[in-house]
């Protein structure tokens, strides 16, 4: 059921189908080898707390972005213990990439973090 290489991606159902089949697969191997007297004093875990469906709406509206992003917070955290060269590095890269995505048309995106307190 996995995926083979070269093979073409499988969809959101069929990975969750792998994903249960490679659990039950181990699940056996382990009652298999711990015996029958593991087996007769499995506990079966069930779900203790049931999502209510308008819950689940709203988590399925939020739009994750393919980063792994810092809060302006953290940036300024992170960036306000680095060395000088290092924070210089981190404001020119930020210049070249707005300039480069003026040259593509990328949309500008309203960002109020100037760095200006950190001279």
């Amino acid at each position: 059921m996995a995926q083979k290489c070269g093979g073409r991606p499988l969809t959101e159902e069929q990975t969750n189908l792998a994903v249960r089949h490679s659990l039950w697969l181990e699940e056996r191997r382990d009652i298999r080898r711990l015996g029958k007297e593991f087996e007769s004093n499995w506990i079966e875990v069930k779900a203790m707390i049931e999502p209510l469906p308008e819950l689940e709406k709203i988590v399925m509206s939020n739009i994750v972005s393919g980063t792994n992003s810092l809060s302006a917070v953290e940036w300024q955290t992170m960036e306000s213990a680095m060395p000088t060269e290092e924070r210089q590095t981190h404001k020119n890269l930020k210049v070249w990439m707005e300039d480069r995505a003026k040259d593509i048309g990328a949309i500008q995106v309203n960002d109020e973090d100037d760095d200006d307190d950190d001279d």
